[in-house]
């Protein structure tokens, strides 16, 4: 089995959303730490994240940002601090949004 990552806590891929008609889709795969190992679950399933800061202003400012430290609801259910990054492809589309997510311990 590997070893646990000590600093990341989690991460996620928070995909642009693909407006089809009246239809948007979105994804955002989020993988994190538990005490068994590594758990997966799609973020999009719990709330909209590109409401939340951590994809908005990577975008708005087009540039990696750190968030403040707040308790992660429906991701890991931690406090924790996060950096997101917004991902572009050659031609300067949005692809989506990586996040690097730091668990705060007391």
């Amino acid at each position: 089995m590997r070893k646990l990552n000590k600093v990341v806590y989690g991460s996620a891929f928070a995909l642009a959303p693909v407006i089809r008609g009246k239809d948007t889709f979105r994804c955002s795969p989020y993988l994190y730490r538990t005490p068994q190992g590594y758990s997966s679950k799609y973020l999009e399933k719990s709330y909209d994240y590109t409401k939340d800061d951590g994809y908005s202003k990577p975008v708005g400012l087009e540039k990696g940002v750190w968030s403040e430290p707040y308790f992660d609801k429906g991701g890991g259910d931690i406090w924790i601090i996060t950096y997101s990054i917004p991902v572009y492809t050659p031609d300067g589309s949005l692809t989506g949004v990586i996040t690097a997510d730091l668990e705060i311990k007391k």
